[in-house]
């Protein structure tokens, strides 16, 4: 590919900078293995020399009744966050973090009301916080910020 092509996670204005919120799951742990990104997070269990953490994420489908939102399926996601070595902390950290965020949700049974999702600046705080251990730019983390919901 010369320099002139768009390939994945890449974007015009900065030929060469790779957006690493565009790239797949796969792609991202890539990343991490070739140092270009600390942490990565994926859905699977991938082939990798890369040590991970799994987190236990509820996931809720709703619907509207009376103006209320209320659970009418859940299930566990385990979430896998990838690593290099220097970023273990980081990584137990981000794993906290999606728990904590995560822990209203996870009291929810069928039939319940959900609990109000964080919002404001707390929302805000916590995906600025993500994206940085993420590694992902700036501007990828307000681009996310501001289209959240």
């Amino acid at each position: 590919m010369n320099t002139f092509e768009q390939g994945p996670g890449q974007n015009i204005a900065g030929l060469n900078e790779i957006r690493f919120s565009k790239l797949s799951q796969e792609e991202q742990v890539k990343a991490v293995e070739e140092g270009k990104k600390p942490i990565a997070t994926a859905s699977v269990l991938l082939e990798t020399s890369l040590s991970h953490i799994e987190t236990i994420i509820p996931l809720v489908n709703f619907e509207r009744r009376g103006g209320k939102e209320i659970a009418t399926q859940i299930r566990n996601q385990t979430d896998y966050i990838y690593y290099r070595p220097d970023q273990e902390f980081n990584a137990h950290r981000m794993r906290r973090m999606m728990e904590d965020y995560c822990a209203e949700l996870s009291k929810v049974k069928v039939g319940d009301e959900l609990p109000p999702a964080p919002k404001g600046p707390e929302q805000t705080a916590y995906h600025r916080e993500i994206g940085k251990l993420l590694g992902y730019s700036d501007a990828e983390i307000e681009e996310f910020v501001k289209n959240y919901r």
